[in-house]
């Protein structure tokens, strides 16, 4: 596993990382049902709060 995610108690999810993170599909898998979400990005678009 390249990166892991902890559910904070406010309810969201933070990854953080140095750089951009690839384009490509990426795949959360939620615990304890592996019920999970699909997430596309691309390499032209840079979201951050």
């Amino acid at each position: 596993m390249k990166d892991t995610a902890i559910l904070a108690a406010d309810g969201f999810f933070t990854f953080e990382a140095d750089t951009l993170f690839p384009a490509g599909v990426y795949l959360l898998v939620l615990k304890p049902d592996n019920n999970f979400i699909q997430i596309l990005l691309d390499d032209k678009t840079n979201s951050s709060q």
